[in-house]
Order: C-alpha cells, then sequence, then structure tokens
C-alpha cells in the first residue's frame, strides 16, 4: 500500500503492515558501539531532513519496498503527532533468537517514543519499527492488577526452529488453575501486543491472573524470526505465521502441573479473534474460546474500509487520497479474481503480500467455521472499533444464533484495544496510554469461571 502522507495517515499504520511481511532480520558481525552510532546517525539525518542519507543506511530489501519520500512523509508524520524531536535518551542493546537489535528512546515534544533498529552482517538497517518508549520499568500496570497475587514466569514454547519466547502468569492457588492462551493480530508483535504505551496481552494476563487464571502470551513467529519469515514469504499462509504457535502453547500448557488441563482456553484478538473458528475445529483439547474484535468478513475489503475511514477523517478526500483507495481496491478485485495464483506478483496485491497468504485467507470463511463449533464461544467487541466494526459483530450474532454455548457481548465506548475513548475512533488514541477496560476483565473472568 504507497503511503503518501496525508496529515490523516498514522505513521504507524504504515509500518504495522508494510513491516509485517518485507523487513528481515540478519546477525549483526559489527560491534555494538558501532550499530549504536548507526542508529544515532539515522535519526540525525531524519531529523536533518537528509533522509537520503536515512535511505542508503537501508538494506537492498528495504530499499526496494519504501523510497526516500515515504522515509520523509513518515518522519514528517511522527513530528505531526509527537511534536518536534528534542533528544535521544538512551541506546539499549538487544539480543532476541541471536539477532542484534538496538532500540533509540527519543524524547519528542509531546511524548516519548521508541525507535528500533535491526542490522545485518554489513552493518545495514535490515528492520525499522516504530515501538513503544515506555520501558518495563516504567509501565504502570492497571488498577485492577495485584501482582502480590500471581507471579511471572519466563517460559519458551515450540521446538526448533521456531522457538518463541513467552511469559506465563500463574496465580497463587493451591489447585491447578484455568489457563487462557493469547493470539495476537496482524503484524510482527511481542508478547504484550504493545502498540505505542500500551500493552493490551499485559493488561489481560495481569488482570486475569490476579483474579486466579493462569495466562500465556509469547512473542509472535514474525517479531522473533524476521528474516526466516521473510525468506518463505512467498509461501506464507496464517498457518505459518499464527496457527503453528498456537498448537505448541496448547502442547506447552499441556505439560504444566500448574495448569487445570480440562479448562485450557483460547483468546484471539483481532486477525487471531477471526483465527479462532479455524483452530478451534482442528483442536480437540480447549475448553472454549474467546474471539476479541474478530473480523468476518475478507481481510482485502477491510483494509479497503480501513483506508477510506481514516481518509475521511476529516471529511475531505484529497486526490493523493483518492488515487490510493482506488489502487487498494483494483488490489482487492485481484485477491478476489479466480485467476488469482502464486505467480501473480505480490506488487498487484494489497500492502505487496504475496499471493499465497491471500489464496489461503480466501479458502476461510470464519463463520462457516464458527457454526461448526460445540465447544463454549465468547465474542466480544467494542463499538467504537473502526478497524473490526458492527458489520462483523452482526456477522458472528447470525453464525452462532442457534449455539447451544455461545455468548456475544459488546462494550459501549471501547475501541480496538478493547480501551475507553471518546467521539470518533482513530490510530492517533492508541498512542495514548491506557490498559483494558475492567468490565472487559470481569467478563472474560465469569465466563471462564462459569466452566
Amino acid at each position: 500500500m504507497p503511503y503518501r502522507g496525508s496529515k490523516k495517515r498514522p505513521w504507524f499504520f504504515f509500518l504495522l503492515f508494510l513491516l509485517t511481511f518485507s523487513v528481515h532480520i540478519l546477525r549483526a558481525n559489527t560491534s555494538p558501539d558501532d550499530l549504536e552510532k548507526k542508529s544515532a546517525e539515522f535519526i540525525t539525518n531524519m531529523n536533518t531532513a537528509n533522509f537520503g542519507a536515512a535511505y542508503a543506511a537501508f538494506d537492498s530489501t528495504v530499499q526496494t519496498k519504501i523510497g526516500v519520500e515515504t522515509l520523509q512523509k513518515i518522519w514528517e508524520s511522527l513530528a505531526e503527532k509527537a511534536g518536534r524531536f528534542i533528544k535521544i535518551k538512551r541506546l539499549d542493546k538487544h539480543e532476541k533468537a541471536a539477532f542484534r537489535i538496538i532500540i533509540a528512546s527519543c524524547q519528542f515534544e509531546r511524548t516519548p517514543i521508541g525507535l528500533q533498529f535491526s542490522f545485518n552482517s554489513r552493518g545495514e538497517i535490515a528492520g525499522f519499527f516504530i515501538v513503544p518508549a515506555v520501558s518495563e520499568e516504567d509501565f504502570k500496570a492497571a488498577d485492577y492488577v495485584d501482582r502480590n497475587k500471581f507471579i511471572s514466569d519466563s517460559v519458551s514454547i515450540g521446538k526448533k526452529p521456531w522457538v518463541l519466547p513467552g511469559v506465563l502468569t500463574l496465580p497463587f492457588k493451591g489447585r491447578p488453575a484455568p489457563a487462557l492462551i493469547l493470539i495476537h493480530g496482524s503484524g510482527p508483535q511481542d508478547s504484550d501486543e504493545s502498540i505505542g504505551p500500551n500493552k493490551p496481552f499485559r493488561d489481560l494476563a495481569e488482570g486475569l491472573s490476579t483474579q486466579g487464571i493462569a495466562v500465556l502470551r509469547y512473542d509472535k513467529r514474525t517479531t522473533v524470526y524476521a528474516q526466516a519469515m521473510a525468506e518463505v514469504k512467498n509461501t506464507l499462509t496464517v498457518k505459518g505465521e499464527i496457527i503453528d504457535d498456537v498448537f505448541a502453547a496448547i502442547a506447552f500448557l499441556m505439560q504444566r502441573k500448574e495448569i487445570d488441563p480440562q479448562r485450557i482456553f483460547l483468546l484471539g484478538h483481532s486477525l487471531g479473534g477471526t483465527m479462532i473458528p479455524r483452530i478451534a475445529v482442528r483442536d480437540s483439547i480447549c475448553a472454549g474460546f474467546i474471539i476479541m474484535a474478530g473480523a468476518t468478513r475478507p481481510l482485502e475489503d477491510l483494509i479497503v474500509e480501513q483506508v477510506s475511514y481514516l481518509a475521511g477523517l476529516d471529511n475531505v478526500l484529497s486526490e493523493s487520497e483518492k488515487i490510493e483507495i482506488e489502487t487498494l481496491q483494483e488490489q482487492a478485485a485481484r485477491v478476489k479474481d479466480t485467476n488469482l495464483s502464486k505467480a501473480t506478483p505480490s506488487t498487484l496485491l494489497p500492502l505487496g503480500v504475496d499471493a499465497a497468504y491471500w489464496l489461503d485467507l480466501r479458502n476461510y470463511d470464519p463463520l462457516a467455521e464458527a457454526a461448526r463449533i460445540k465447544r463454549p464461544i465468547l465474542v466480544l467487541q467494542g463499538d467504537r472499533d473502526y478497524q473490526v466494526t458492527d458489520k462483523d459483530l452482526l456477522g458472528w450474532r447470525k453464525a452462532l444464533a442457534y449455539a447451544n454455548d455461545a455468548q456475544v457481548v459488546s462494550f459501549q465506548g471501547l475501541n480496538h484495544l478493547f480501551m475507553t475513548g471518546t467521539g470518533k475512533s482513530s490510530p492517533d488514541e492508541y498512542m495514548q496510554g491506557g490498559h483494558v477496560a475492567a468490565e472487559v476483565i470481569k467478563t472474560i473472568v465469569n465466563w471462564i469461571d462459569s466452566y
């Protein structure tokens, strides 16, 4: 999807989808000090409008995905939202699955922002993400969290080559606890499903464990193994992106003595929620399933709808926005075309995602699969969600109308992150700190406790 720099385009909206499928990470042989220097130089070049020099720091793969103009628009949009750049507060080195990452915690005029760089073996920038600037120490838990009632255990799930780091929150109980596995939405995401200063999966995990429910969350495969995922992107489907790791998580919990094996539940958010029926009909272990903001309509249609919504936030549709929407409509039509094949170039498809991914999704009907599920289902939706809307909620209601054990709940005033807001929903509010609403935690607790 081309980024045209509209004042209504959130900078992270572009990065979320483009970098999901295009950025790869390679093991860096360059020294950490050199990488910190390169990161600082990149930020300096961006701040002084030397975008050509910043662009030159990328490796060839990233350069094929974005141009100098795109880089400029991202920085200008970031400055519009966060204010002018002030300084780099600190540079932190991270090792994740043997990959070298530098995170620059930056102070902008109105808010702190994290800029994450991943480097290849030649010291080139192979990944660039805007990430939460809130550190582990700075994150303030929601009022409903009591960390004296659970422990957080660092764990690993899966087998080589896809071992994933995760966190298992375990309530202090004298007997095995019910457990919930959290399944991410789209994009490369960490175990907290962090966006801006918000960590909705941590809110869910710690809020639920305060109430006696164990919760397993983990880094997504596209985050931990970005290079390997990029190398197979022409054959990548949601099975490799999401589903395989869910079954690895189930197997992991089945081996933990602290967990009641008869009371393992799954919760999917956004794309993870959409995938719940597909997972459920292939699973024989889980006691029930929770869908949070899961879409029922084709992803290509949602992309067109979301971009159109964002373009209309100020009630003015520019010529460039019209062209962008028309281009997306053409790309979405190709996804539906019976002539679509794995040979169709990704440049002709939405978000530059390869045809294999779209072909797989095209063959999946979440509503038809949901109707086949014979175990309890809970569907949750915020009525201010512009990404997954009442149209999708209506789809779930119809599909589950005759199910014996299905419940659908809509929450007033909540957005896609199930956080409170007012007025017309926009991505800007994702950059404002908040927590998953207490009523959502309560609804989930009551539902799980009933089984």
